[in-house]
């Protein structure tokens, strides 16, 4: 919001949630004028007067309270002088009366002899310091109200009919007016509006929008797919995914029918996004039809872009690291498993050997002896018996192989073909985790400005999110868990041929739909800290 000073128009910027309800003062930085500010407007002006001090001057003896009359309209500065409690105080400067009144040492109800005055008069009568009464009683708003709120759900309430909202403000004397008691004048067919009590301009007051944080309002977003005609998103949009089903089994109209379906569905979801910033809580209308390449063509591609661009560093790293180091892993341990048996069955040979008590080469001469016999009975042409180990029966001229090292070499290539695969896996899931965290606030600036443009200055992107970390965050814990419900509802279908496409499933819509109107109100948060324009 920007708060334009009264006294010099410094503007000066500040957050709206830095301003609460019930008002807050806030001296300007060049001037050093005391103002209170409303959410929507400005309450009163407090310019701080000249530090000059003249000199104290006598006063007239306390009247009675018959006596008590008005003073006349008094210069910002000069002594003042107080009765309070039953004795006199002062001389005091302006500046020192504002001071007790802010502190509450000096009440409306004590009586003041102002410069210039000829009597004294009721402190909060006098036009010099009522504003000043004002700003303190609207910086204790929530006590001063009644206990009927007012009409209209006010801030504050009118100060002649307290239970109506106090719509009108007066920054001269901090009046605060409803619409029955302004002074409405028509002039030259322009409606002006005075204060009743000093005749001076008023300005309305405009309540804050309040938005509700998206994550503390999860029954709405549980029910949003269902509201107004949003039954009528679980026909179309299936619909649209059987069309492009069936297209696509078409060689080349078929794969523009496919495309031109899908990116209508897509399209839709981003209008989503558009409705929902603007303040819709409910499924927006299929867009204009007559302008489709504009309306819904058009920003869908673009999205389609983004989103093929953000997954395009995993799907790189995938194929040219990922499934080499994936084929690896699966060949090491395939071989230590081939380590393995040959190790167990060379025991279980050697074990049987020593169970029968003959010698290696009485061992080898019955297995060559057995291979003999069968290669005379079945022919060369048929296979050896599966006992029969060639590497055994030829020991002698062969190196005999060492099972045990054998299988640890093995094991020890399997090992470090894991490694090396969790490695590369840990990457492209980091990578994953970086393109569906940043598909979020890319959609929405699509879906918004139908641009890519911040895809080539991410820096831009990331300027944006460090302003929004709290409202991005609890978007991207949403989205994911829509993710997972999607994910679970296309889970029982994925063996059907044509219903386990998801594009085809109604139950992926509720939680896509979902997902994309949680983007809409996460663009509507940011705009309260964001200038989107």
């Amino acid at each position: 919001m920007e708060l334009s000073c009264p006294g010099c128009a410094t503007v000066q910027v500040v957050p709206d949630d830095h301003l609460p309800p019930e008002g807050t003062r806030a001296r300007c930085a060049s001037c050093q004028a005391v103002s209170i500010y409303y959410r929507g407007g400005l309450v009163a002006d407090d310019p701080t007067p000249s530090k000059e001090v003249p000199a104290a001057r006598a006063t007239p003896p306390l009247g009675t309270p018959a006596a008590v009359g008005k003073a006349r309209e008094v210069a910002p500065s000069g002594p003042w002088h107080l009765h309070r409690n039953g004795k006199e105080e002062g001389p005091f400067d302006l500046s020192q009366l504002k001071t007790r009144i802010r502190e509450g040492t000096l009440a409306a109800e004590d009586l003041a002899f102002a410069p210039g005055a000829t009597d004294w008069t009721r402190a909060g009568d006098i036009p010099g310091l009522r504003r000043y009464f004002a700003l303190k009683s609207a910086g204790h708003a929530p006590a001063a109200l009644p206990a009927q709120a007012p009409k209209g759900g006010g801030m504050a309430a009118c100060n002649r009919h307290p239970a109506n909202r106090g719509r009108w403000l007066c920054s001269a004397c901090g009046d605060l007016s409803c619409d029955e008691c302004v002074i409405a004048q028509e002039m030259r067919r322009v409606v002006v509006r005075q204060c009743p009590q000093c005749k001076k301009a008023v300005t309305e007051l405009v309540p804050t929008k309040v938005i509700k944080p998206f994550w503390q309002d999860v029954p709405t977003l549980l029910a949003y797919p269902f509201k107004g005609l949003g039954w009528m998103a679980f026909i179309i949009l299936p619909l649209l995914g059987v069309i492009s089903v069936v297209a696509s089994a078409a060689p080349v109209y078929g794969s523009a029918g496919k495309w031109f379906a899908r990116l209508t569905v897509y399209a839709y979801h981003l209008y989503v996004i558009r409705a929902t910033t603007t303040g819709g809580r409910s499924l927006p209308n299929l867009g204009k039809v007559e302008n489709y390449k504009d309306e819904l063509l058009t920003p869908a591609s673009k999205a389609a872009f983004i989103s093929l661009v953000l997954t395009l560093p995993a799907t790189i790293w995938a194929y040219t690291k990922l499934n080499p180091a994936t084929f690896q892993h699966q060949m090491a341990v395939a071989m230590a498993e081939d380590a393995t048996e040959a190790r167990e069955e060379n025991d279980k040979r050697e074990a049987e050997r020593a169970a029968s008590g003959k010698s290696e080469e009485q061992a080898r001469a019955e297995m060559l002896a057995k291979y003999q016999e069968a290669m005379q009975s079945g022919g060369y042409d048929a296979p050896p018996p599966e006992d029969v180990d060639f590497d055994f029966i030829f020991g002698e001229q062969r190196e005999k192989r060492d099972y045990v090292n054998e299988e640890r070499e093995a094991r020890l290539a399997e090992d470090r073909a894991r490694v090396s695969l969790r490695e590369k896996q840990a990457v492209f899931w980091a990578l994953v985790v970086v393109g569906l965290g940043l598909h979020p606030i890319y959609l929405i600036v699509v879906a918004l400005f139908n641009t890519v443009g911040p895809l080539f200055q991410p820096q831009v992107i990331f300027k944006v999110l460090g302003e929004i970390k709290v409202e991005y965050g609890w978007c991207m814990l949403f989205c994911g868990a829509c993710l997972v419900g999607m994910t679970l509802v296309n889970a029982p279908l994925a063996g059907i041929p044509f219903l386990g496409k998801w594009i085809v499933n109604p139950a992926t819509y509720y939680f896509s739909l979902i997902c994309f109107h949680v983007m809409g109100r996460t663009a509507e948060l940011a705009e309260q800290k964001i200038d989107w324009a």
